[in-house]
């Protein structure tokens, strides 16, 4: 209820858990980086800032998908209107988050919608 309140441009999941929560049925370390669109909503699942100091590896790969938050706010916002935006209540299912990515949508007054 709140995010209806809100009406972010884009969710930022924090690990696993928050992404099961938001985004349910995908695998953190496929997704990571990858912004979806669920139910009318864009979501960036990213591996929780902890995993770099259980895993030191992890760390630039983190630190790259946070960089990307700005580049895809800026495609969110200047994304053209397309078909899939009229099928804003339609049901959304793991296969098709993964195929389409996400497309940003636009209610009929041309104005972003998320």
């Amino acid at each position: 209820r709140q995010l209806e309140v809100i009406k972010p441009k884009i969710v930022v999941t924090l690990g696993r858990h928050s992404m099961e929560c938001f985004v349910p049925g995908l695998t953190i370390s496929q997704c990571h980086g990858q912004p979806k669109r669920y139910k009318g909503q864009v979501y960036l699942p990213l591996f929780h800032p902890a995993a770099a100091l259980y895993n030191g590896g992890m760390r630039q790969t983190i630190i790259d998908d946070f960089m990307q938050i700005p580049r895809i706010l800026t495609k969110i916002s200047h994304a053209p209107k397309s078909h899939e935006s009229q099928t804003e209540d339609r049901t959304t299912d793991k296969k098709e988050l993964l195929v389409r990515g996400f497309a940003p949508q636009k209610s009929a007054d041309n104005k972003l919608k998320l």
